[in-house]
C-alpha cells in the first residue's frame, strides 16, 4: 500500500496510540503502491484506501505473510483504523491462514 511507503508516519501515529509497533507482514503486503494514486502523502493515503481491489490484495498478502493471528489481527486494526481516518469505511472478510511452507522437507 502506498500507505506506508508515503504516509509511513501516519501508521507510526496509529501504532503509537495503540500502542503497537507496525507489523512487518503490513510493510511487506503495502510495499507496492496503487497506481494513478497522487504523490502527496495525505492524498496518497486516501487514494489508497479507496482502492477495493488494492486493499483486497494487501488482506490477502497479509493473511499469508503474517506470522501469527495477533499480527494479522494488529496489521488490520492498522488499515481499519487510517483508511478510517480518511473517510474510508473497510471491512476485512479474510481469516488468517500464516505462513505456508515452501518444501517437502527433503
Amino acid at each position: 500500500m502506498r500507505f506506508l511507503t508515503l504516509p509511513v508516519a501516519a501508521f507510526i501515529a496509529v501504532a503509537s496510540v495503540m500502542a503497537q509497533d507496525i507489523p512487518a507482514c503490513l510493510v511487506t503486503c503495502s510495499a507496492a503502491p496503487p497506481d494513478g494514486c497522487p504523490t502527496d502523502p495525505d492524498a496518497a493515503q486516501k487514494c489508497a484506501c479507496e482502492d477495493k481491489q488494492f486493499v483486497d490484495a494487501a488482506f490477502n498478502c497479509m493473511v499469508m505473510t503474517c506470522k501469527t493471528e495477533e499480527e494479522f489481527k494488529t496489521a488490520e486494526l492498522i488499515v481499519v483504523s487510517v483508511c478510517a481516518q480518511e473517510g474510508v469505511a473497510i471491512t476485512p472478510t479474510q481469516t488468517f491462514i500464516g505462513p505456508q511452507p515452501t518444501g517437502t522437507g527433503y
